[in-house]
């Protein structure tokens, strides 16, 4: 195109497109317009672009309601919580990981975040790093990846941009602290990453798995009753799944299902689980095992009381074998 041509109303048609936006088409896309640098096109031009990319962001993170979603879910969770001290703690532990990026193990596959019905787009990762730093050293922002609304690169409808997903996630984590004194969200950028819970072990999985305990657990269950020199039963992974998804362990996070689980194992063990039955295996020495590891569980990020742990354990033990 030519320079002329490089106008804020040809970008906001989709015409053009900046070089620095994700390149997430929608698959029936067959012809992409031009990608220009900001350096080739006129600095009064590029100036309403770039204001526009700033309204649009500020549109994605609030008008379009990302940031209540999460607080709204989040609110939900909390009052209908058994455990409400553990359902915050546990939040916000997954905001610090995901935004610092110390404890998160970025996906090559694209993430469904059913909280709002979108995606994020595969290796994002670089993008996040790299906006979330500049908000760690105070730098103004830059919405430069911002795609047109109309735009023929980025699928609005099915993707959401990583960083208004990063900052949803911020707004959420000033809401939570209402709750809790020890939450500040003025020291999120300034502290070094830390942990709510006393030397909690490293979350591989922070996608999947609610806090380095609950991972330290899954890994627990797995070593005591999957045999390596078997193909696992599908069954006793499924009881793996039933036992940390309970409302009271609350170990895996509430939007991985049973199906999303068995993909998570087939792609992180290499495993090709693809059951008939997903009946999960209740047999009384698993469920023995299962409730020693519970108990420690619980002893760590819940209370020291035995009856207390003996209680929690018996809610999840007891659960129907459905």
């Amino acid at each position: 195109m030519k320079t002329n041509e490089l106008t804020y109303e040809n970008w906001i048609e989709g015409k053009f497109e900046l070089n620095s936006v994700y390149r997430k088409p929608d698959e029936s896309q067959k012809d992409l317009p031009y990608k220009a640098s900001p350096k080739s096109i006129l600095e009064d031009e590029l100036k309403k672009i770039n204001l526009e990319q700033s309204k649009l962001f500020d549109t994605l993170v609030n008008v379009k309601e990302t940031s209540s979603k999460l607080i709204d879910d989040f609110n939900k969770r909390f009052t209908e919580s058994k455990f409400p001290e553990s359902t915050l703690k546990i939040e916000s532990n997954r905001i610090i990981a995901y935004l610092r990026g110390k404890r998160y193990n970025y996906s090559k596959e694209e993430v469904l975040i059913e909280k709002i019905g979108e995606s994020l787009p595969k290796s994002y990762d670089l993008n996040h790093h790299n906006y979330i730093n500049r908000r760690m050293k105070g730098f103004p922002k830059v919405f430069s990846f911002v795609p047109s609304p109309n735009s023929k690169y980025f699928n609005h409808k099915h993707y959401i941009l990583p960083e208004v997903y990063g900052e949803s996630l911020i707004n959420l984590y000033e809401h939570i602290s209402k709750f809790d004194n020890s939450i500040d969200p003025l020291r999120l950028f300034t502290d070094p990453y830390r942990s709510l819970f006393k030397d909690e072990p490293h979350n591989d999985f922070p996608d999947v798995f609610s806090s380095g305990y609950a991972y330290s657990l899954f890994i627990d269950l797995e070593e005591a009753l999957i045999i390596p020199s078997e193909t696992p039963k599908p069954g006793d992974y499924g009881l793996i799944y039933k036992m940390l998804v309970h409302d009271t362990a609350g170990a895996i996070k509430n939007d991985i299902s049973l199906e999303k689980f068995y993909k998570f194992l087939n792609r992180v063990r290499d495993y090709k689980l693809n059951p008939t039955s997903r009946k999960p295996s209740f047999l009384e020495l698993k469920l023995n095992i299962v409730s020693f590891f519970l108990r420690e569980y619980f002893r760590q990020t819940r209370t020291i009381n035995k009856d207390e742990i003996d209680q929690l354990v018996k809610h999840v033990i007891e659960q129907k074998a459905t």
